[in-house]
């Protein structure tokens, strides 16, 4: 969700002829934010005594992006490796050794291999593998290859002898089969065969029948574990066990079954494993929020698993706080290794990271039992010219009393008493709660480095804006009430705390908000029948709340400006797609930029309400636009932010410069908001028209 308040920065006028120069870029000083690359990622290998970095781009070109691929079922494949089209991947490997004190070995740099790699450490620590995908080189089948690395000396080769043999992704969904081969290309087995999953239902927690997430265990060579659903998938059965986790070797002998490693009452989610004497499995239920940890031994049959937590249960014993005052820190792994995970107190090891509000994330290695502190990393601040930006945590309630939080960030050196108001940008996101208690707890703090990326809203700290990020706007459902019947009232309510805790600050909003950008979500949730979000109930089940939650339903009340930006070639259409291409990313937040400047920093006390209504026997054509009310391109770019109600509202339309025609539609939210919308021509019109009007748009609710 996004909004503006209002403001009185002075900022650029807006061209008039922007319509037909393309892909465009936004002013140089968020540019040059945006084009900063990520700090490596990083990874320990299962030993504990290796660390690996992962470099990847800042930004993937839209030539890379725009290759042909496949669209199944919602599903975009690369047809030349078999693979999700546009996956991300890194492009340099370095190791270093963990030394006994804290420092890092000499740089190994993984070579041998082309740069579109994907990589993770194997089973023993001593190999890292990895898939490469190459560039047009193979004329038919994939084009996916599995390499391996020695850890040691980083030279890279193909891990099957053969190099007929090449890998594809399996979509869990589709139908699939699941084979053993050896690297000399031998087969040894098969280990299912899973018809398509078209009969999940619809309830949180449902899964398909079969065996699923079958994993080989990182601790044993050769042996393989997975999970079995015993209620059919249907997280609505009552049944006891829910889950089953099985475990077999490889090959297994004549008549030998699988064994039990653990049965189930909640759904399974994920497990960690050290060298057969102990492993940890969880399991997760989504209507109770409950999160089990159990404690089991792999390779002793009759053990009994012994529960470690439920939520909060559990003996804890407090070893380490973090400096608080003016430092966030937190826990990245265990360092320490023993082969029996026998860690004592004082050969504990742990890989932290620590960060403050001027100061960019490290990596620190800290060693009992004196708690020394070693720096392994030395990343420069990605954004300089933002270094001393103000940051201030707000704590304020609504009426009913719920307690929320926002965090505020204004420009560096800004002063009130010297500059005068700025224009404030809100942009926030719905949570779900089960209490008002959880709502109203604080997770978040005032140390944490503001990190900027495509996702914005804090790029317009470079251009002189006050940023009310992620205000609380919680969706809470105690007991068994479902939280959606309650959804409109709920976000309406949070938003108005938002705007009137920073009128009480001094702020100047006399219509709560100036202008607003929808970036993400679902107009018309009758398209989306069988449930979204959180939502488990069906239409049929739920009729009220999913029209209540439909903004195409109350298609007649319109009066702030609002950008709306939707993919014209999106593969689902009712959900949010994420931005990738360096050229979309730029294009979206030149159009958000040139949006905030005309609506919300130029005089949004200008901005008139819109009151043109379309009458019945009124084509879109005939209605009358104002000129200023809209100036915007349609991009092909995908999703929209998330927004209080957002109700669809009447459509009307203008001819502009060039034969360019648009559509204006629009929504109210209770505290009048507009919606807009563009076509580049009047063929793009007449054909997308009537699925815009049958389909709705991308917002949320």
């Amino acid at each position: 969700m996004a909004e503006c308040a209002a403001g009185s920065f002075s900022g650029p006028a807006l061209e008039e002829d922007d319509i037909d120069h393309g892909y465009r870029l936004p002013p140089k000083e968020i540019q040059g934010i945006v084009d900063v690359p990520p700090n490596p990622s990083y990874y320990i290998s299962p030993r504990r005594d290796r660390i690996m970095f992962l470099k990847r781009r800042a930004r993937t070109p839209l030539s890379e992006l725009a290759k042909p691929d496949k669209i199944l079922a919602g599903t975009r494949i690369d047809p030349s490796s078999n693979t999700r089209s546009r996956m991300s991947f890194y492009t340099e490997i370095n190791i270093h050794l963990l030394m006994e004190d804290g420092t890092l070995g000499p740089e190994k740099v993984v070579n041998g291999c082309n740069d579109n790699a994907k990589i993770n450490f194997v089973d023993d620590g001593q190999h890292v593998s990895f898939t490469v995908r190459y560039e047009d080189e193979v004329d038919s089948g994939s084009n996916l290859a599995l390499w391996i690395a020695d850890a040691e000396s980083g030279k890279a080769r193909p891990l099957f002898k053969s190099a007929d043999i090449m890998l594809n992704t399996v979509f869990e969904l589709f139908p699939k089969k699941v084979e053993l081969w050896t690297i000399e290309g031998e087969f040894v087995r098969e280990v299912c065969d899973l018809p398509l999953a078209e009969d999940i239902p619809v309830a949180a927690n449902s899964v398909r029948k079969g065996k699923r997430l079958i994993r080989w265990r990182p601790d044993m060579p050769s042996t393989l574990y997975w999970v079995e659903t015993q209620d059919g998938g249907d997280a609505n059965i009552e049944v006891s066990p829910r889950d089953i986790v099985y475990m077999e070797p490889a090959e297994p002998l004549d008549g030998e079954k699988p064994q039990v490693l653990l049965k189930l009452d909640f759904r399974y989610r994920k497990s960690y494993w050290c060298y057969g004497s102990f492993a940890l499995v969880y399991e997760y239920w989504y209507k109770t929020r409950i999160t089990r940890t159990w404690v089991i031994l792999p390779d002793l049959k009759d053990h009994k698993p012994r529960l470690l937590f439920e939520r909060n249960t559990g003996e804890k014993e407090w070893i380490w706080e973090s400096d608080k005052e003016k430092y966030y820190e937190s826990i990245l792994a265990v360092i320490s290794y023993h082969p029996k995970c026998e860690v004592q107190l004082d050969q504990l090891k742990l890989l932290v990271s620590k960060e403050s509000r001027r100061e960019i994330t490290q990596y620190y290695v800290k060693i009992w039992p004196n708690e020394k502190q070693v720096q392994i990393t030395n990343y420069p601040h990605p954004y300089p010219q933002l270094a001393l930006l103000q940051k201030e945590i707000i704590r304020y309630q609504q009426d009913d009393g719920v307690k929320l939080t926002v965090t505020l960030y204004l420009p560096p050196d800004y002063s009130p008493s010297e500059d005068g108001p700025l224009p404030c940008l809100i942009w926030s996101y719905p949570g779900e709660f089960k209490s008002k208690e959880a709502a109203g707890q604080v997770c978040r703090s005032p140390n944490k480095f503001a990190r900027i990326s495509n996702n914005f809203p804090l790029l317009w700290l470079a251009r002189g804006f006050a940023i009310l990020a992620d205000p609380t706007i919680p969706i809470i459902s105690e007991g068994n009430q479902e939280g959606n019947d309650r959804h409109i009232e709920q976000l309406v309510a949070s938003a108005e705390a938002a705007v009137i805790e920073v009128v009480r600050r001094g702020a100047h909003a006399p219509h709560l908000f100036c202008c607003g950008i929808a970036r993400s979500g679902a107009y018309n949730r009758t398209l989306t029948p069988f449930g979204f979000q959180k939502e488990t109930r069906t239409l049929w089940e739920a009729t009220d709340t999913y029209i209540k939650m439909s903004p195409f339903m109350s298609a007649n009340e319109i009066k702030k400006p609002i950008l709306l930006i939707h993919g014209e070639d999106d593969s689902k259409v009712t959900t949010a797609m994420q931005y990738a291409a360096r050229e979309s990313i730029m294009h979206i937040i030149w159009e958000t930029d040139r949006w905030l400047q005309k609506y919300c920093a130029t005089n949004p006390g200008n901005i008139k309400d819109l009151g043109t209504n379309v009458g019945a026997s009124q084509s879109p054509t005939d209605a009358v636009l104002d000129h200023e009310a809209l100036t915007l391109n349609f991009t092909k770019i995908s999703s929209l932010i998330k927004l209080v109600r957002l109700t669809f509202a009447q459509i009307v339309f203008k001819e502009v410069k060039k034969q360019h025609s648009m559509i204006l539609v629009g929504f109210y939210a209770q505290n009048k908001i507009i919606l807009g919308y563009c076509f580049r021509d009047r063929q793009d019109y007449q054909k997308s028209i009537a699925s815009f009007i049958l389909l709705g748009f991308l917002i949320f609710l």
